[in-house]
C-alpha cells in the first residue's frame, strides 16, 4: 500500500512570513534606478527565483544594470532587514506542523527557490538548522519553479520515488512544480498568493495550523 514518506516544505511565505520582507528588499534594490514594484506586480513574482524576476524586470523597464547586480543588492537588503531589523517571523502553525511530521516519522525536506545563504540564515533565526534531513536551495538548480527540477533534486537526494512525497507550497508556481515532479501538493496560500491558481493542488489549507496526518493520508 502506497504511503507518504516525506514532506517537503517551501520556505518563503510558507514557513516564514518573508514575502513582505522580500517585497521591501526588491524595492530597496530597484530604488537607485527610480523603479518601484507594486504589490500587485510582486504577487506575480512570488515563488520564482529572484534572478529570473530581475531578468523579467529588465525586459519590462530596459535598464542597463545587470540582473545579477540587482539580485546581490536585493540579498544584501534582505539580510539587513532580517538580521538588523528582525523583520522575519515564523508563520502560524509552523512548529506544530514540523512536530506532527516528526511524530509520524515523516522525513522533513526543505526545497526553496531562495539562495543557500538565505536558507541558512532563516533556519538559524528559527532554530531549525538540524530539523531537515535534506535541503535544496535555488542555487542548486538551473531552472526555478514552476519547473519541477528542485523537487526532483530533493527526491534524488532522498533516494525515494517522487510519488511518496507531499509538498507544502504557498504559490501556484510551487504547486505546479510539485505536480510536474509527480508529487502530491498541499497549498497553504498567504496574503500575497491567495489569488494564485491552485486548481492542481490536492488540498488547500488556510494555514499550517490546519495540517494533520489525517489530511496527508487523505490525499492518497
Amino acid at each position: 500500500m502506497k504511503k507518504i514518506e516525506s514532506v517537503v516544505f517551501d520556505m518563503d511565505g510558507l514557513m516564514v512570513d518573508s514575502e513582505p520582507v522580500q517585497f521591501k528588499a526588491v524595492n530597496d534594490a530597484l530604488k537607485p534606478l527610480g523603479i518601484f514594484v507594486t504589490e500587485r506586480d510582486f504577487i506575480d513574482m512570488v515563488g520564482r527565483k529572484s534572478i529570473e524576476n530581475f531578468r523579467y524586470l529588465q525586459e519590462q523597464y530596459g535598464f542597463e544594470e545587470s540582473p545579477e547586480t540587482l539580485e546581490e543588492r536585493k540579498n544584501q537588503a534582505y539580510f539587513k532587514r532580517v538580521y538588523l531589523y528582525r523583520e522575519l517571523k515564523p508563520m502560524p502553525g509552523l512548529f506544530p506542523a514540523l512536530e506532527m511530521c516528526e511524530k509520524n516519522r515523516l522525513e522533513l525536506v526543505l526545497a526553496s527557490s531562495s539562495p543557500a545563504n538565505d536558507v541558512r540564515m532563516t533556519l538559524e533565526i528559527l532554530g531549525l538548522e538540524k530539523r531537515f534531513s535534506i535541503i535544496v536551495s535555488g542555487d542548486q538548480v538551473k531552472r526555478g519553479k514552476p519547473d519541477p527540477e528542485i523537487f526532483l533534486k530533493a527526491a534524488e537526494l532522498s533516494g525515494k520515488a517522487p510519488c511518496v512525497f507531499v509538498v507544502l507550497e504557498d504559490t501556484g508556481h510551487g504547486v505546479n512544480a510539485a505536480k510536474a515532479a509527480g508529487m502530491y501538493a498541499i497549498a497553504v496560500p498567504n496574503c500575497f498568493t491567495r489569488h494564485h491558481d491552485f486548481s492542481k493542488a490536492d488540498q488547500v489549507l488556510d494555514s499550517l495550523q490546519d495540517l494533520s496526518i489525517e489530511i496527508i493520508n487523505r490525499i492518497l
